[in-house]
């Protein structure tokens, strides 16, 4: 639909808002169609359908576009005079020169050429002659440093390069015949593998009978230790009996060793402990009756 027709719709006849709405479309696709005329330099703008995404897409792109067309004058406006500031004051430095260079003599002009040289390639922030005198006491300094590190880096050269000739001497050693497998390895390995295998059978076989005479082995200590437990037991009862005749011997001490004295001992003492036991019965007895 073109923009022209908007202001023909039967609803901006009785709606002033929604005329006053088509009137400001209209006028955005005006602006559009300027902007597209204007980019396409007179050339036929290409037909695309006019609905209101593509209405906010081309107004969005033209603003942007013109912003950036108005940064774009900016800076080569500020270019421009940077570029005349930096002619002017190029020519007004010129003159400067040449006024001093008139004024000077031809040992002034050579001492201010060899200061300008000297500045130029140490670099110098400034012309004065104490910058250019800093300026060159770091540039000697710097040197001195490179100086060394250039004498250690070529003795550390030099130490690498006899490492690296030892190291070649060394394997060009360890490629002579000297180190070179003999022709019989491959017979020896051969040989060494069938008895490795026969070494093996003979191991199982030893483990067998290892194992076969540890077993008797075991057998043999357990009777062994039956043995020792029935002696154990044996020598346990032969200590209580002689414990029991040592307390029967014990009550013996004392004794005479006349068999006669000891018996007539023994029945004295009988005949002390009856005396003893009628006493301790009288006494009993009074107990009793006075109770």
């Amino acid at each position: 639909m073109e923009s022209g027709s908007l202001d023909l719709l039967p609803t901006a006849l009785f709606s002033p808002s929604k005329a006053a709405q088509v009137r400001a479309q209209a006028q955005e696709w005006h602006q559009v169609d300027s902007w597209l005329s204007a980019k396409y330099q007179g050339r036929s703008v290409p037909q695309f359908e006019r609905n209101e995404d593509t209405l906010k897409a081309l107004l969005a792109l033209s603003s942007a576009n013109e912003k950036a067309d108005e940064e774009r004058d900016l800076l080569w406006n500020v270019q421009r005079e940077a570029l005349n500031e930096a002619k002017a004051s190029k020519e007004q430095d010129a003159t400067m020169m040449s006024a001093v260079e008139s004024a000077l003599d031809i040992d002034g002009k050579e001492a201010l050429e060899v200061l300008a040289d000297v500045a130029t390639k140490l670099d110098a922030p400034k012309t004065d002659t104490y910058s250019i005198a800093e300026t060159l006491c770091d540039r000697t300094q710097t040197s001195q440093i490179l100086s060394q590190q250039l004498i250690h880096l070529t003795q550390l050269q030099k130490t690498l390069e006899a490492e690296l000739t030892s190291l070649r001497a060394k394997l060009q050693e360890l490629r002579s015949p000297a180190f070179q497998p003999p022709l019989s390895l491959q017979r020896q390995t051969l040989e060494w593998s069938r008895n490795t295998k026969q070494l093996r059978a003979k191991l199982g076989e030893y483990s067998d009978r290892l194992a076969s005479a540890q077993s008797n082995q075991k057998e043999s200590d357990a009777t062994n230790v039956h043995d020792l437990v029935a002696k154990e037991e044996e020598i346990v009862q032969l200590e209580d009996q002689i414990a029991l005749l040592a307390s029967k011997v014990q009550a013996y001490q004392g004794l005479p060793q006349d068999t006669d004295q000891a018996v007539q001992k023994v029945k004295n003492v009988e005949q002390e402990a009856s005396q003893l036991q009628r006493k301790l019965d009288s006494l009993f007895e009074n107990l009793v009756v006075n109770k």
